[in-house]
């Protein structure tokens, strides 16, 4: 399980599991490359594409009954999980800027 960092000068850091990443990434029909970024210009549609794949594999993971972590810990939602990456992303539109990651 490997660690992406995600970055803009529009906002601070955001690190997230690959393990998390991977499935919306999935969902969402997006490229994605150990390390790249995003052009302002296509921020909008990746936006949509990352809360959409969020909202529909939400809506499955509450179908499970009281999902637990191996560790008995209670799951954290995805919506709460992308947040701060969907934030960053959304500033990284609202100023022009690149949205860049890169695999740690």
């Amino acid at each position: 399980m490997s660690l992406i960092r995600f970055y803009s000068p529009a906002g601070a850091e955001v690190l997230m599991l690959s393990a998390h990443l991977m499935p919306v990434i999935r969902e969402t029909g997006l490229r994605f490359e150990p390390s790249s970024a995003i052009l302002p210009e296509d921020l909008p549609q990746a936006i949509k594409a990352v809360e959409e794949a969020v909202r529909k594999l939400s809506e499955v993971r509450e179908d499970e009954p009281e999902a637990r972590e191996e560790d008995g810990a209670k799951k954290v939602a995805l919506s709460v999980r992308f947040y701060p990456l969907l934030e960053l992303m959304r500033s990284a539109e609202r100023k022009g800027k690149l949205l860049h990651w890169e695999t740690l």
